[in-house]
C-alpha cells in the first residue's frame, strides 16, 4: 500500500494550473484493465472479449488536504481527447476515485452488498457525480453535495482535481481512467490495482 503525502492548507488550489499544486507530493502508478470476466454485460464479454481496454497508463496522484474537504488531482496522458459526444458511438474520458466503506470493502469489484464503495466521478464534459457500488453493475447516484471538480487538458494530458468532504471510513482510495478513444466505458477500464493511504490530518 502507498502513503499518500497531501499537502495541509485552510486553502485549497483554485484550479489545476494554480501554482500551489507544486507543494505536492506527485505518486506515479500503472494501472491495469478490468478483467473481461469482471464485465457484468453480456454484450462487453462477447464484443471485446478479443479486444484491447484499460492499456496500462501512468496516473500521476497529487492530494490536499483541509480540516473538512480532500482534494485529489489526477494526470495522465490522453493523445486524442475525447470530451463531446458526436453520436452513438462516442465516449468520453472519465475518472473515478473509490473509497472503502469499511476495512472489507473490496477495490477489484468495487465494493460489495454489506461493504458498498463510494464513488467520485468526473467525465470529460464536465459532469461531476457522487456514487455508491456493492458490486459490479450496482452503481446508484447520490446526494452530490459538496462535490466539485476543475480540469483541463494540457500538453497532451488530462488533469483534474476533484474535491469533495472527507470521506468517513478508512483512509485510503484508488482510481480509476477511461480512454474514450479507444471506446472504453462501463467496466472497460484501467484501474489502479491497490489501495492509496492517506496521512493522518
Amino acid at each position: 500500500m502507498t502513503t499518500l503525502a497531501s499537502f495541509k492548507s485552510v486553502f485549497e488550489p483554485a484550479s489545476v494550473e494554480d501554482p500551489a499544486w507544486q507543494r505536492a507530493r506527485r505518486v506515479s502508478l500503472q494501472t491495469v484493465a478490468t478483467p473481461a470476466g469482471m464485465q457484468t454485460s453480456e454484450y462487453l464479454q462477447k464484443a471485446y472479449r478479443d479486444g484491447e481496454w484499460g492499456k496500462p497508463r501512468d496516473i500521476g496522484i497529487r492530494t490536499w488536504q483541509t480540516r473538512h474537504n480532500l482534494t485529489v488531482m489526477l494526470d495522465w496522458k490522453a493523445p486524442s481527447p475525447q470530451a463531446r459526444f458526436a453520436g452513438p458511438d462516442t465516449f468520453l474520458d472519465r475518472c473515478a476515485i473509490l473509497f472503502p466503506s469499511d476495512a472489507n470493502t473490496p477495490f477489484a469489484t468495487m465494493g460489495m452488498p454489506d461493504s458498498p464503495a463510494l464513488i467520485w466521478s468526473w467525465r470529460a464534459d464536465g459532469r461531476v457525480e457522487v456514487l455508491q457500488a456493492r458490486g459490479p453493475g450496482t452503481i446508484t447516484a447520490l446526494t452530490q453535495a459538496g462535490l466539485r471538480a476543475h480540469a483541463a487538458w494540457l500538453d497532451g494530458s488530462w488533469r483534474v482535481a476533484i474535491s469533495g468532504p472527507q470521506p468517513t471510513g478508512p483512509r485510503r482510495f484508488t482510481v480509476a481512467t477511461w480512454d474514450g478513444s479507444a471506446s472504453e466505458r462501463a467496466g472497460l477500464k484501467a484501474f489502479a490495482a491497490q489501495w492509496l493511504e492517506l496521512d493522518p490530518l
